[in-house]
């Protein structure tokens, strides 16, 4: 995952293989080049030079589990065996865990460092929705203008192939919805959202092809071989991105949702206000997350909670083998072991002087 030029890996990339070793470096040509990092799966990391896309090669630092580590030269692929020259340090720390209780998944500082940043993935998806709304500097009424323009068109085109309509309605897509009222009220919010929702299914609609676009290429890099749980933090990154920049496109249609940055908590009544922590419940904050992780989430579920289970695998299993331990115990055994005042057993008394004697 990364950049390329003429099909080849290019520039900043993460890599990860098979035999579940993830890479972050600078690609020349296929070939990961100067300074990278190297995390294997059971939490070792190597930070320093390579030559090729396995081959340690140069000056860096190996970090195992329990903090220790070799500084110095390396030379050789980490499956096959690698020539160490340098020091080695034995970390010094009293509150140091052992290896059985470190996270399954930890990173080290310079995770991420070499990696696409998420704001600059896909660009060329979203550059192309804010051009068929007519710029990012266009009025809000050029770009209903061209909104209505395309839905009409889209609806002629697709009127034979039913195949075309995800699910849902189109009819009130080409009704141009109140934009610009000046003020946030609770059912100009809901108009909004039913909007939004009615849009994002429609694969003519500029939002609907965002939408369609944004989900193929989450699918198609997390998906598969791309299921590794190093890339639960690029995937929850990227989701981010997405959310931040889908809504600063649809505030080119609503002009009165807030900006980005500054949440907005509306009423029932028609006066919006700043979000304050004494304010009821009987009204909504808007945030670009609130509007959008319902209409985005549930398209791209499946491999996001799969990154999620790959990232807590052990833990889970820690936890259904302390599940199934406490199982083989008696009831007895578990009250006592939770501590249950023993007027609580409720468990006949005879059976309570067997166990005692």
């Amino acid at each position: 995952m990364g950049m390329w030029h003429d099909d080849l890996c290019s520039g900043s990339g993460v890599l990860v293989t098979l035999d579940g070793l993830y890479y972050e470096g600078n690609w020349i040509q296929n070939r990961l080049s100067g300074v990278g990092l190297m995390i294997t799966e059971d939490n070792i990391w190597y930070e320093g030079e390579f030559y090729g896309s396995s081959l340690l090669y140069g000056k860096g630092t190996m970090t195992l589990p329990n903090s220790d580590k070799f500084v110095g030269s390396f030379n050789g692929a980490f499956t096959d065996g690698v020539k160490i020259s340098g020091n080695f340090y034995k970390a010094i720390n009293p509150e140091r865990r052992s290896v059985q209780q470190q996270p399954s998944v930890s990173n080290p500082e310079s995770f991420g460092k070499h990696s696409v940043p998420a704001d600059q993935k896909w660009k060329q998806i979203f550059s192309l929705c804010e051009s068929l709304l007519g710029g990012p500097t266009a009025p809000a009424t050029k770009a209903w203008e061209a909104v209505a323009v395309m839905v009409s068109a889209g609806k002629r085109t697709v009127k034979k192939d039913k195949a075309r309509y995800r699910s849902g309605s189109s009819d009130d897509l080409e009704k141009i919805p109140p934009y610009n009222r000046g003020a946030m009220t609770i059912d100009y919010y809901k108009q909004i959202q039913e909007y939004l929702r009615k849009a994002f299914e429609v694969c003519f609609h500029p939002l609907g092809k965002l939408m369609e676009g944004l989900v193929d290429v989450f699918r198609a890099t997390y998906v598969g071989v791309g299921a590794h749980s190093r890339l639960l933090h690029h995937a929850r990154d990227e989701v981010n991105s997405f959310v931040k920049r889908t809504y600063n496109i649809i505030r080119m249609l609503f002009p009165d949702l807030p900006s980005s940055s500054r949440p907005m908590y509306i009423h029932h009544t028609d006066c919006p206000s700043p979000v304050s922590e004494e304010e009821d419940d009987k009204g909504e904050v808007i945030t670009p997350s609130s509007l959008l992780h319902p209409l985005l989430l549930p398209k791209i579920y499946p491999p996001l909670f799969t990154l999620y289970a790959l990232h807590n695998e052990k833990e889970d299993e820690k936890y259904w083998d302390r599940l199934q331990r406490f199982n083989k115990q008696g009831d007895v055994a578990l009250l006592a072991y939770l501590g249950v005042d023993q007027k609580f057993w409720l468990i006949d008394e005879s059976l309570l002087l067997e166990k005692r004697q």
